[in-house]
C-alpha cells in the first residue's frame, strides 16, 4: 500500500481528518529550511528597524491584516518599516491598501535571490509571519539560521516549526499583533535569546536528518 510522508505533525492531522488516510500510513520528516545553514552567522550587533515579510502573500499569508496592525500602531508607523522579500509584484487591491494607509514611505518590496534574502535575515530587527495556515512554515526556520528573531501566528505549523523559540500573536488580533512585534522590537535581551534558542532549535531541521528517515521509511516499506 502507500506509504505518505508529511512535512509537519499539522499535515499529518489534516490527511487524516480530511483524506481520511489511516495513520499507519503517514511518517512526519521534518523539511530542513531551503536557505544554506553553512552561512550561519553571529546576531549582527545592529539590526536595522526592518520589519521583515517573506513569500507570497496570498489572502491566507495575512499581510493585509500586518499591515492593519502596522498603521494603527503609532510607534512602529513612526519607528520602523516594513520589507516585503518575493512574492511577486503588489496587486492592485494591496496598492489600494498602501495608499489608503500612507504607507508608501513605509514599504519595500525586495524581487530579490537568496543572497539578498539571507543578508535581509541578518540586518532585520525580526520576521513577522502572520500566516493563518502553513504544513510547517519554513521561513521561520530559514530566519533561526540566519540570527533573525521571529514574531508569528499561534497556528497550525507554525507551532511546530516556531517551538519554544518565538514570539507567537493570535493573527486575528491588531493588538495581539502590534505587541509581539513591539515586544521583541524594545528588548534586545529578549531578541537576542530568541536568536540563542532559535540556532539551537533549528538543528532539527537539517537535510541529512530528513534524508536518513526518508530512507529508513522506504527500507521498511520495500
Amino acid at each position: 500500500g502507500d506509504h505518505l510522508l508529511s512535512p509537519s505533525e499539522c499535515t499529518k492531522r489534516d490527511l487524516m481528518e480530511i483524506y481520511n488516510i489511516s495513520e499507519k500510513k503517514i511518517s512526519v520528516i521534518y523539511w530542513a529550511p531551503f536557505l544554506d545553514l553553512k552561512t550561519n552567522s553571529s546576531p549582527l550587533n545592529y539590526k536595522e528597524n526592518i520589519l521583515l515579510f517573506v513569500g507570497n502573500r496570498h489572502k491566507y499569508k495575512n499581510a493585509s491584516k500586518f499591515l492593519e496592525a502596522f498603521k494603527s500602531n503609532k510607534f512602529l508607523f513612526n519607528n520602523y518599516r516594513i520589507v516585503f522579500f518575493g512574492g511577486g509584484k503588489f496587486n492592485s487591491y494591496e496598492r489600494k491598501i498602501i495608499d489608503e494607509y500612507k504607507l508608501k514611505s513605509k514599504i519595500e518590496l525586495v524581487l530579490g535571490n537568496d543572497k539578498q534574502l539571507i543578508e535581509l535575515y541578518q540586518k532585520a530587527t525580526m520576521l513577522v509571519y502572520p500566516s493563518l495556515y502553513e504544513g510547517l512554515g519554513l521561513p521561520i526556520l530559514e530566519a533561526m539560521v540566519h540570527g533573525c528573531p521571529v514574531a508569528t501566528s499561534y497556528s497550525s505549523g507554525m507551532i511546530e516549526a516556531g517551538g519554544e523559540c518565538v514570539e507567537f500573536f493570535d493573527p486575528n488580533s491588531l493588538e495581539s499583533i502590534s505587541s509581539s512585534i513591539i515586544k521583541i522590537a524594545n528588548s534586545n535581551q529578549y531578541s537576542n535569546k530568541l536568536i540563542k534558542l532559535g540556532y539551537d532549535h533549528v538543528k532539527n531541521f537539517s537535510w541529512s536528518k530528513c534524508a536518513k528517515e526518508t530512507f529508513n521509511i522506504y527500507k521498511k516499506i520495500i
